[in-house]
């Protein structure tokens, strides 16, 4: 299978929308301004700069993955793991109003 073959392979065409998505994104949070005072390092503008990088970080990463797996079978896919990380996530919505911070003050020692 050529580079072009695997680009075309839903499995790397989201993350490049996402990848537009997220240029998109980083453009507007560049022209947000404070409306208070100067630039500073930590403004209106930090978090969502700083998580357009994080998401172009964790795009390339799921890019250049999916770039080095071989050919698999069409029928070879499972959904379990997927599944199990939306009840997970789900799970910790549900509990995060009654148990607050508590998990990540667990995790943080």
């Amino acid at each position: 299978m050529n580079n072009v073959e695997r680009f075309r392979r839903s499995a790397v065409l989201f993350p490049a929308f996402l990848l537009i998505l997220t240029t998109i994104y980083l453009a507007e949070a560049l022209s947000i301004r404070s409306q208070f005072g100067g630039d500073t390092i930590v403004g209106p503008r930090f978090m969502p700069i700083l998580m357009a990088f994080i998401m172009y970080a964790a795009l390339i990463v799921v890019i250049v993955g999916e770039w080095r797996k071989e050919a698999e079978a069409a029928a070879g896919g499972s959904l379990l793991r997927p599944l199990l990380i939306v009840v997970a996530t789900g799970i910790y919505i549900a509990l995060f109003r009654p148990l607050g911070y508590v998990p990540l003050r667990w995790v943080s020692w």
